[in-house]
């Protein structure tokens, strides 16, 4: 089950990189992604919780409020504003 959190962490990278067009955003997505499931699945390791449904949706919408905005913050940072 782990490898399937990875596999979809390698296709995040793929479709942002994709859609962005910018392999830098699609990197710090990657890496602020990936250490957030560090994080969730460490702390259900640590705390001795079971991985069911519950857990799993908490892990889906950590990455993707993670996901949203990493990439909300790479694209602001890599375009000038003209007022």
């Amino acid at each position: 089950l782990h490898i399937l959190c990875w596999v979809c962490l390698v296709f995040l990278f793929l479709i942002c990189g994709l859609f962005l067009c910018n392999i830098r955003a699609a990197l710090i997505t990657l890496f602020m992604s990936a250490t957030q499931v560090i994080q969730v699945l460490g702390f259900m390791g640590f705390a001795y919780i079971k991985f069911s449904a519950i857990p799993v949706v908490l892990v889906i919408g950590t990455v993707g409020t993670g996901a949203t905005f990493t990439i909300h913050l790479c694209l602001v940072s890599s375009t000038k504003y003209v007022l």
